[in-house]
């Protein structure tokens, strides 16, 4: 079976939740601002974009939560960015999320232009960085743009399996 393109997945994804609750979007738009006014805090900001790519490395594989979360805050950060930088997201998935953990810290340039959207791997293995052997870089050198608290997503489908009307139903339904 072929492997679907990430964007493609996203749009799936998005085409079958319509609806994004307000505490997820609230959360998106403040992270958003916190990068602009990071962003926009030296008189250099704009010139340095201008015309440049934005890296997000997603740590985990496409199709999944992080990836949409991830591929949706990249969809509409570069608005927020002095420059208005082409933003793309790369999935980089492995190890729980230390193979891009690891990237980032040891492989990609230092150079302001390569973010991680990391879940998970920032939570657990910041405060036992010791007990994962395969970790090789300290998460708390890192600078921290911003951080979100859980999110919530609303899946809509259009079909329905037989004998479910109503949410009640699905309750009562065995198996």
């Amino acid at each position: 079976m072929a492997r679907k393109k990430p964007d493609k997945v996203l749009n799936e994804h998005i085409d079958q939740r319509r609806i994004i609750t307000m505490p997820t979007l609230t959360k998106l738009l403040a992270t958003a601002s916190v990068l602009a006014l990071t962003a926009a805090g030296t008189a250099n900001a704009a010139d340095f974009y201008k015309g440049k790519r934005l890296s997000i490395l997603i740590n985990y594989s496409a199709g999944g939560p992080t990836d949409v979360e991830a591929r949706l805050f990249a969809r509409n950060i570069g608005k927020h960015i002095a420059g208005n930088p082409q933003v793309i997201g790369k999935n980089m998935a492995g190890a729980g999320g230390v193979v891009a953990t690891n990237f980032l810290g040891q492989k990609a340039r230092k150079d302001g232009r390569t973010i991680g959207y990391f879940t998970a791997i920032a939570a657990t293995k910041a405060f036992e960085p010791l007990k994962d052997k395969g970790l090789k870089v300290d998460i708390g050198k890192f600078d921290l743009v911003a951080t979100q608290a859980g999110t919530s997503f609303t899946y809509i489908r259009k079909d329905m399996a037989p004998g479910i009307n109503k949410p009640v139903d699905v309750m009562k339904a065995h198996g």
